[in-house]
């Protein structure tokens, strides 16, 4: 049989310098991992609280408020009209509008009235007023025009010509 070599006073091989770089690399990036995680752990908790000071604030604010003053209410009465006519589908409006052709009629304005849906108040001015009246009429047999109204009329006169200035309202309607 054979002798068994028992060396308990083992001599120690010294471990390669690439293992030793390998395990500072390795404790270097477990340090550098859990500062990360602290920083964000931080940011995350920081973050939390912003967004709970801040929605106890807009809740607070949104339960303790008065409705809108009268002030804030006619801002947003007029912004909503200037919305609305920005909406108007000019194209369609001027052809219907160039097929009201009266003789000795001119127009001289087109205004849109939002606050009252599709109203329009048209001023033009005529020869006299049977012109007035048979563009008004005109103005209702068309399609698309409805609740035509002559409201004011008066005499112009600028010199050696004497004009009729007259205005109508009239509502119109989109047509396929």
């Amino acid at each position: 049989m054979r002798a068994l070599d028992l060396d308990f006073a083992h001599q120690r091989t010294r471990t390669p310098g690439w293992a030793r770089a390998l395990l500072v690399l390795g404790v270097a990036a477990l340090l550098a991992a859990g500062w990360r995680h602290a920083t964000l752990r931080a940011d995350l908790e920081a973050e939390q609280q912003r967004t709970a000071a801040t929605s106890t604030l807009s809740t607070t604010a949104a339960g303790d408020s008065a409705p809108p003053s009268a002030a804030l209410l006619r801002e947003m009465a007029k912004a909503n009209q200037a919305i609305a006519s920005l909406n108007v589908p000019w194209s369609q409006l001027f052809t219907r509008l160039e097929s009201l052709k009266v003789p000795h009629v001119n127009l001289l304005s087109v205004q849109p009235d939002a606050s009252e849906g599709r109203r329009l108040r048209i001023v033009a001015e005529a020869r006299q007023l049977t012109d007035a009246v048979a563009f008004a009429q005109h103005a209702a047999a068309t399609a698309g025009f409805n609740q035509v109204h002559l409201v004011s009329h008066e005499t112009v006169s600028d010199g050696d010509r004497t004009r009729l200035r007259f205005a109508l309202t009239l509502d119109w309607v989109n047509l396929p």
